[in-house]
């Protein structure tokens, strides 16, 4: 009889997992039964129950043999929570249920029962060097896992694996204690800094709801990720996208901070870490991938990659040939979906994204202002001291009563549903009334080998509005009074005579922000005489000074 006194009688639950079909069940099995069942059918988990004598105790051993095929991992964790251990299984035959201990079900069990020990099972291990078996293996071109890789892996696990309660615990002064606190919607989260290029920054206050439910959003339903996924997003802890890899967390994905240029040792280093630790998505800015295709980086030759299946670009638009280079260099795309060059591939979900015209009509395949018709959860509470919100109505609902309008220019493609980034509205051109963004210039002209990086300015001149076109040359290349004449015929052939600079000079220099954006409205405050002080978000800040130089010198007056 099963002994009830506390001191000698324990209930244990232990979850058995891993791959399908590698053998969990017959483990099962032979322990309580001591016999092997050829007859067992499986569902998505099996209970079994029996009393174990250990050190002198009783136990009450309850074991849940789960099903591991993917159709059921909704429902596979729902047996997580009551559990004590885990019998984390793979078969020594079967390679991928070794390479999923690592890439699945440990970040499985992370996620759902982060406290949780688990025991790391080899099954099948008589089968090691079974003919019949090794000859279908060699057949496939693998081999067995061999005791010394499942041991080599047990190590790793014991050494890095940390659950976030542990690693927190360790790193908080004696007897303190996180305290999880029910907060309401709209209760304040963190303060999101503009540029502060053309003046004091924005202080946008965000809100612990409309932040969690727009990032989760973007995670799950965006960028389909899971607990199964690693994503790592290169970016300062200044920029935005900090706090949305951040929340990456929400959905169970693991995250890898990495702290240092993303071109030392090598130009390759993020492409490393891909293949070392597993990363399935890959966030990154957009000027990046333009400086890999301009160092002729090509990943897709010296890396596996096998593990990435998602590539996220942000921070300013992608250009086409850069979108080309990806497919190209990096990893090629999967057919089946449809991915267009040069365009956000859809509106945001649950929110009412239009273009507008001047006169506040929807537009299509044509350049208009980005706005948002209906309210939407993610929009900031209010601005830092700002009583009245007379700064926040002005930045945002002054253009269109009662409209979102946030301050880009864009065009959305009628045929595919997507977006075409086109400028800052602030820093739109708008020559002879003829109003069309910056990065349909830089489209154009930035195709050129001459060419490794352009602005397109706008200066106010004699009533009217001049564009001024700023060109960086490639290395062993001058601008010419040819290449001049070539730039403006692609121009007026690709969009319009209007669209045309009526100045085209070389530069040194073009001044970005530390998320890779170019300063347009910077420049175009100093080419009006007026001074930039703010110039703490600049990667270069002194590269104003050039363009100072330059209005000071010849710009003032129309040097022609």
């Amino acid at each position: 009889m099963t002994s009830t006194n506390p001191q000698y009688y324990q209930s244990v639950n232990c979850v058995v997992i891993g791959d399908g079909n590698i053998g969990k069940t017959c483990l099962v099995t032979s322990f309580l039964e001591n016999a092997y069942n050829l007859k067992h059918v499986p569902t998505v988990f099996d209970s079994y129950s029996t009393t174990q004598r250990f050190n002198g105790k009783e136990y009450d051993l309850q074991i849940k043999d789960t099903a591991g095929q993917e159709e059921y991992e909704r429902l596979r964790p729902l047996v997580y929570s009551d559990a004590d251990c885990f019998l984390l299984c793979f078969s020594v035959v079967n390679r991928n249920s070794f390479d999923n201990v690592l890439t699945k079900w440990v970040q499985e069990i992370h996620h759902f029962a982060p406290k949780k020990q688990f025991i790391l099972v080899g099954l099948k291990t008589d089968l090691r060097h079974h003919e019949k078996t090794c000859t279908n293996l060699i057949a496939r071109k693998q081999t067995p896992v061999n005791y010394k890789e499942g041991s080599d892996l047990a190590k790793r696990l014991r050494k890095n694996a940390i659950s976030l309660q542990s690693f927190l615990a360790g790193h908080v002064s004696t007897g303190d204690i996180i305290e999880f606190v029910q907060v309401p919607f709209n209760h304040p989260l963190y303060i999101m800094f503009s540029s502060g290029t053309t003046g004091p920054p924005k202080c946008m206050v965000h809100s612990v709801g409309g932040t969690l439910l727009q990032h989760m959003k973007e995670h799950m339903l965006h960028g389909n990720m899971t607990y199964n996924d690693v994503i790592i997003y290169y970016s300062t802890t200044g920029w935005m996208m900090w706090n949305w890899l951040v929340s990456a967390l929400s959905v169970g994905s693991a995250i890898v901070l990495y702290d240092g240029s993303p071109f030392v040792p090598t130009p390759a280093v993020l492409f490393d870490l891909i293949d070392k630790i597993g990363i399935t998505v890959l966030g990154t800015g957009a000027k990046w991938i333009s400086a890999l295709q301009e160092r002729r980086v090509e990943p897709i030759k010296t890396h596996k990659l096998s593990t990435l299946h998602t590539i996220l670009s942000t921070g300013s638009p992608l250009k086409p040939d850069n979108f080309r280079y990806v497919y190209k260099s990096i990893k090629k795309q999967n057919p089946k979906l449809p991915v267009f060059a040069g365009e956000i591939q859809a509106r945001n979900l649950g929110m009412a994204v239009e273009s507008w015209n001047e006169k506040g009509q929807p537009v299509f395949n044509r350049s208009g202002e980005l706005v948002v018709t209906k309210p939407f959860p993610s929009q900031p509470t209010h601005f830092m001291n700002d009583p009245g919100n007379n700064k926040y109505n002005k930045a945002y609902f002054n253009g269109y009563p009662d409209v979102w309008t946030h301050g880009d220019f864009c065009m959305i493609n009628e045929r595919t549903g997507g977006l075409v980034m086109l400028g800052r509205s602030d820093s739109t051109l708008n020559p002879s009334g003829v109003r069309f963004g910056s990065a349909e210039i830089y489209s154009i002209v930035e195709m050129n080998e001459e060419i490794e990086d352009s602005l397109c300015i706008g200066q106010p001149f004699k009533g009217d509005e001049r564009v001024i076109l700023f060109l960086k040359m490639s290395s062993d290349y001058k601008l010419s009074e040819e290449l001049i004449q070539k730039v403006k015929l692609q121009i007026r052939n690709e969009l319009s005579a209007r669209h045309v600079p009526h100045l085209i000079y070389e530069t040194q220099e073009i001044p970005y922000t530390t998320n890779g954006k170019k300063v347009e409205v910077a420049v175009k405050r100093v080419l009006c005489g007026e001074e930039v002080k703010s110039r703490g978000s600049l990667v270069n800040p002194d590269s104003l000074d050039l363009y100072a130089d330059m209005y000071s010198t010849f710009l003032k007056s129309d040097p022609n």
